[in-house]
């Protein structure tokens, strides 16, 4: 071998060198898969939309809230790597893989009794639940890692889950506006920079009825003085901020708690307050009134949800009084940024208040109350299937995090069971698990 060959051969021998993608590579194929609520998403999102396949959102948030409101919502992100926190209880087995036994508990110790309230995603894989555990009211955050299959309990804020309390001093939700900044919120406001690792109060110009943040991770609030106050008004903290500032150019808005709702889609930003106030933003500085999807003249509407779609379409669920106490629902499209509605042919039957809305296309949309389980219409609107999923599962909250799987947190038919649900197929099939053993 000549002293050239050898060169050659020496070189060849040589292990590659890994090249970096470039630059936002990454973010680009997120925000091509980027969905928002097609729930109310995302979540926030929970929220149709066009999705690359096994492309992941940088972030989907499930938002529900304290009167029983949901979304989804996706956003872009090129956030570090998350600090080091555990991530399952349970070492993964090399494969092949022995069976578990069976008497394996279904989750950790810690979380036994866990009754999840609300629910945020920051990718597909890796979300938060905020609840708390059997009688105490005390709030418990839990992480997943792999879409539910198992959870670890998180440090929490030192506050209240106001949805086992009935109370005005607790929090009901949480929210993620990026992979490391999360927020609980309600009657306090926290926020962790450090994905949940630690959790600090900031201050807050009254009851947050409802959170949500843009890709670039503004973050928008609808706020009352108090959690029942006849007003609400519209705040905003700038990125990588928890300072909330009042929006001036938005008026004050008047309706009662539950009327109200935020909905986000990149830049754009919704906003609407009962059947008088309907606010849109192309860019989260300028804004426009605009006609509310809630017609007054069926009543004023005692709920109001909204949830937006990556092309230009949102949709809203209004529901009024009944004489039996309940509230029937009627859900609304806009293709034009909400500059007219139209009204789907069909309506999700009466019930309780709406818990759920959450829209993975136009077509395929999920409407529940604090009745029974959730309402289902995969044909946008002109029939609807009820009792999703089946055996009474109460879904609190639930959003779409990718095209068709959806995700929610709520209870079981007797109401003792924390559950998380799961539907590979927009809702027509479920899988169920519980909290405890």
């Amino acid at each position: 071998m000549t002293p050239d060959e050898r060169d050659l051969e020496a070189l060849l021998r040589q292990p590659a060198e890994r090249l970096a993608p470039p630059d936002h590579s990454w973010e680009k194929i997120s925000r091509r898969a980027s969905r928002r609520k097609w729930v109310k998403a995302s979540l926030s999102v929970a929220a149709g939309v066009v999705v690359v396949a096994g492309a992941v959102p940088a972030m989907i948030a499930v938002r529900a809230d304290h009167n029983n409101g949901t979304s989804i919502q996706s956003l872009t992100s090129s956030q570090n790597a998350l600090p080091n926190l555990p991530r399952h209880t349970v070492k993964r087995s090399p494969i092949p893989t022995a069976p578990a036994p069976s008497s394996a508990p279904a989750v950790p110790d810690d979380l036994v009794g866990f009754l999840p309230a609300s629910v945020s995603f920051v990718s597909q894989q890796h979300g938060y639940a905020w609840g708390n555990i059997g009688r105490s009211p005390q709030g418990v955050i839990a992480q997943t890692w792999d879409a539910g299959e198992t959870w670890t309990k998180l440090p929490a804020p030192a506050v209240d889950n106001s949805v086992a309390t009935s109370g005005h001093d607790g929090d009901s939700q949480i929210r993620y506006s990026s992979a490391t900044t999360g927020f609980v919120f309600g009657a306090k406001y926290f926020v962790t920079h450090n994905a949940g690792g630690s959790w600090s109060e900031a201050a807050s110009p009254g009851y947050i009825d409802d959170l949500e943040a843009t890709h670039n991770h503004r973050v928008w609030a609808l706020v009352r003085k108090t959690e029942n106050a006849p007003t609400v008004a519209l705040y905003t903290a700038a990125p990588a901020s928890s300072d909330l500032q009042a929006v001036t150019k938005v008026a004050a808005m008047s309706s009662q708690p539950g009327a109200d709702s935020i909905a986000v889609n990149q830049n754009q930003v919704y906003v609407v307050a009962g059947d008088a106030a309907f606010w849109t933003s192309r860019n989260g500085t300028d804004w426009q009134e605009q006609p509310s999807p809630c017609p007054a003249s069926a009543g004023a509407p005692q709920h109001v949800l909204l949830t937006t779609l990556n092309r230009p379409g949102i949709y809203a669920v209004c529901s009024y009084r009944t004489s039996g106490g309940g509230e029937s629902q009627q859900t609304y499209l806009s293709v034009n940024t909400g500059k007219t509605w139209t009204q789907t042919a069909a309506s999700p039957a009466a019930g309780g208040a709406p818990q759920t809305f959450a829209a993975g296309s136009e077509n395929d949309i999920i409407v529940g109350t604090s009745r029974g389980g959730a309402q289902v219409t995969h044909n946008g609107g002109k029939t609807w299937l009820s009792d999703q999923p089946p055996g009474g599962v109460q879904l609190g909250f639930v959003g779409f995090i990718k095209t068709q799987t959806v995700v929610g947190v709520g209870t079981s038919a007797s109401g003792t069971a924390g559950v998380f649900a799961t539907s590979l197929d927009s809702g027509r099939k479920w899988t169920v698990t519980n909290f405890s053993r």
